[in-house]
């Protein structure tokens, strides 16, 4: 997976200009005021595609691919392989516990799984961020020895397809166990304000059917017409993401999402983190310690009180 997405990444695009930590923190920094300062380099990934956001992804080690937490668990915990009907499967186990437990009493399903998935259990959501600073956070919050990368998906609406799903349904929309083409959907799930977690990190999320290979959507790696095989495809992505050499013309690709990365230098990381903490995004911004803010907001209300 590391030489993959290491011969794929944007950093060795020159045209981009990614080669220093300076560069770096440019390109991302002024994409978020691309509205009133474009961005050139941004831009020109927004030309490949067409117009419309960019979703962000921080991982703390280069080399991980694009996979659910839901995914890797069944993976760690199992040899047989991870089927939609294992997913399935698994996950109505888990929100049945979760039900048990007093959790999602009067919310659907969808919203629930939202929440577990900010709390650490495993769900087949794919945390994402409409913001790239927030994303950057997530790969250099630890790990100081080892690169980080940073991906960017750009989600294609054409031919009738819809890059957007809502979980507000009384029943999760891939209960039916759709057909084949649910292997090609990648969809951005947007969240309610359900906790503040998600509105510190600009939540959002990817969700979709396990990657399979077709003759029209295959991802060459390696010699020419070598390709990803089925057992290779979900260690790279487990949605359907192109990740091209080139960015290819949306008018050009049969996929329904795109992915690119920049690698985030080990040696950058604790240096970035000052920089994010400078613009407000640090731990306590990004996970809101709950505890402490009520000791603290109780311990200024009696002293406001004691005070009078």
């Amino acid at each position: 997976m590391s030489s993959f997405f290491g011969s794929r990444e944007l950093n060795s695009r020159t045209g981009l200009r990614l080669a220093t930590e300076d560069h770096l923190w440019d390109f991302l920094a002024e994409s978020t005021v691309r509205t009133q300062v474009k961005n050139p380099a941004l831009s020109r990934i927004e030309a490949a595609t067409e117009p419309g956001p960019l979703l962000f992804r921080g991982q703390v080690q280069e080399s991980f691919g694009i996979s659910s937490s839901l995914y890797r668990f069944i993976q760690d915990e199992t040899q047989i392989g991870v089927s939609e009907s294992l997913l399935f499967e698994i996950e109505q186990k888990i929100i049945e516990v979760a039900k048990s437990r007093g959790l999602g009493k009067g919310m659907p399903d969808g919203h629930l799984l939202m929440l577990l998935q900010h709390y650490g259990i495993p769900t087949r959501l794919i945390d994402v961020s409409t913001g790239p600073l927030e994303a950057l956070y997530f790969a250099t919050e630890h790990r100081d020895a080892s690169d980080g990368r940073l991906f960017i998906f750009k989600l294609i609406d054409r031919d009738g397809w819809v890059s957007r799903r809502d979980l507000d349904g009384t029943e999760l929309p891939w209960v039916k166990k759709p057909g084949s083409y649910w292997t090609e959907e990648v969809s951005v799930v947007e969240p309610l304000a359900l906790d503040p977690r998600m509105g510190a990190q600009g939540s959002k999320f990817l969700v979709g059917g396990i990657i399979r290979a077709s003759a029209d959507r295959n991802i060459q790696y390696g010699e020419h017409n070598n390709f990803l095989d089925k057992d290779e495809l979900p260690q790279i992505t487990t949605l359907s993401i192109c990740f091209p050499k080139r960015s290819p013309g949306v008018v050009r690709t049969p996929w329904h999402a795109i992915g690119w990365s920049v690698r985030i230098p080990a040696a950058w990381k604790a240096s970035l983190r000052e920089r994010l903490a400078g613009v407000g995004i640090s731990r306590d911004s990004m996970y809101p310690p709950f505890a402490s803010v009520q000791w603290a907001a109780t311990a200024a209300a009696r002293d406001y009180i004691s005070s009078l």
